[in-house]
């Protein structure tokens, strides 16, 4: 399945690091990739006086749900303005078969 973009980040992002290379099996909540983007907010000095700055964050990009990753569609340097942009496809394992070694172990366990 295609991965998108979520509604909830401060676009636009820029990718700064993939942490997870193709085939990669992919637990919920794993760290996916490192992203930056500028936002603006406001500074007090030591007088008491306020203004307002354009500031540059760096966070990290966690895993929905788990699966394989089997495509990346981004790589450091792609700039992410808006959500709904293919990320990732990811092979979930509801979708996949159990191998006959495992399920050979789990009927022995039974």
């Amino acid at each position: 399945m295609k991965i998108f973009s979520p509604r909830d980040l401060s676009y636009p992002i820029t990718v700064i690091e993939l942490l997870k290379k193709r085939d990669d099996e992919v637990p919920r909540s794993e760290k996916l990739f490192n992203y930056s983007y500028d936002t603006r907010v406001t500074e007090g000095d030591k007088w008491g006086g306020e203004k307002t700055v354009m500031k540059k964050f760096r966070q990290t990009f966690d895993a929905s749900t788990e699966g394989k990753i089997t495509r990346w569609f981004i790589k450091p340097g792609t700039v992410i303005d808006r959500s709904g942009i293919p990320c990732w496809r990811l092979r979930s394992h509801a979708h996949t078969r159990p191998s006959s070694a495992a399920s050979a172990s789990t009927a022995a366990e039974t």
